[in-house]
């Protein structure tokens, strides 16, 4: 089966072919992409929106403070592991297809913050120092500024 690239640098089979009807219904694409690609990622995700719940509230009951620990443990531990997942990926010691299974799907659901955390740190990796650094800033700002104007709205509303 002949393997194409997609956008972020893995690979996904190509459109099925006479001779491989046999995996034809693994083949529908959607926007790009493979429907063995996207079960892939909604396992990943199933699996880290599971483990993210499970995870803080375990974290939240060891601790019983008011500091959301378990939030902050699931994004440091997120982080960590995007960056491991990514190493592994680009040095090729996991084949392509474990991004969407692990990055996408699993980090994705278990914290956004991992994703972030690379971005801004393949930006000062790149030589972009201000870039980086305004990155964090604005996204940690605005993000908490807009959490805090979405409740503030909400709970005027209702």
């Amino acid at each position: 089966m002949k393997a194409t690239r997609f956008p972020g640098g893995g690979a996904r089979d190509a459109a099925p072919t006479a001779k491989n009807q046999y995996n034809a219904h693994w083949q529908l694409h959607l926007a790009g992409y493979s429907m063995k690609y996207l079960v892939f990622v909604a396992l990943g995700g199933a699996a880290g929106s599971v483990s993210r719940y499970l995870l803080s509230q375990w974290t939240q009951a060891q601790w019983q403070g008011g500091f959301p620990l378990g939030t902050l443990l699931v994004n440091l531990l997120g982080s960590c592991a995007i960056g491991v997942v990514f190493a592994l990926l680009e040095k090729q010691v996991l084949h392509p297809d474990w991004r969407g299974l692990l990055m996408v799907g699993f980090l994705g659901a278990f914290t956004t913050f991992s994703t972030f955390s690379l971005e801004a740190f393949a930006l000062w990796e790149s030589g972009q120092a201000l870039q980086a650094l305004g990155y964090v800033l604005a996204s940690v700002t605005f993000c908490f500024l807009g959490a805090g104007l979405a409740i503030t709205l909400t709970r005027a509303l209702l």
